[in-house]
């Protein structure tokens, strides 16, 4: 049940009805208080809402939890880039480019702050949603589950060619 609880949230954000994956996620709780993957899926809901503070707090849960991964990180540098702290958002993607040097979220936020980057620009993307680029995505989450059942299914029957 509990992975089929964060999968649904996931559903809900990628057909944009973050105020329902919220719910959804704010009901189960105390089953995720060691969850990664919960308070990040959960900050994203709270950041596409504009729920800035709950979108923090979910996002600094998930840091002391995990501190490097791309997706967090985008969604705190976009949280500094809403509230127009450009130098602490610039440090965020600059993070990001380190993990993943072909970022395209990090390049384009860096190239928007750099070009385009005044407090009136920022205020007028966030008030259109535009902003929202900038923002993490939330993928289906690939389970190896399947990939662990395919090896065993299809490649262990053959293992015994390779060693006779």
């Amino acid at each position: 049940m509990s992975r089929a609880t964060i999968d649904e949230a996931r559903s809900l954000i990628r057909k944009k009805k973050y105020s329902n994956a919220i719910v959804l996620l704010e009901g189960v709780r105390e089953l995720y208080r060691n969850s990664f993957d919960y308070y990040l899926v959960l900050g994203i809901a709270c950041l596409y809402s504009r729920d800035y503070g709950n979108s923090y707090r979910n996002f600094d849960e998930a840091r002391h939890i995990k501190v490097q991964n791309v997706d967090l990180l985008l969604g705190q540098a976009a949280l500094y880039l809403v509230r127009g702290d450009t130098s602490t958002a610039i440090g965020y993607y600059l993070d990001i480019l380190d993990l993943e040097p072909e970022n395209k979220k990090a390049k384009a936020a860096l190239e928007f702050v750099r070009s385009k980057g005044d407090y009136e620009t920022i205020v007028k993307w966030t008030d259109t949603g535009k902003i929202e680029e900038f923002y993490p995505e939330v993928a289906e989450k690939k389970e190896s589950g399947h990939l662990y059942f395919l090896f065993l299914q299809e490649v262990l029957p053959l293992l015994p060619f390779f060693f006779a």
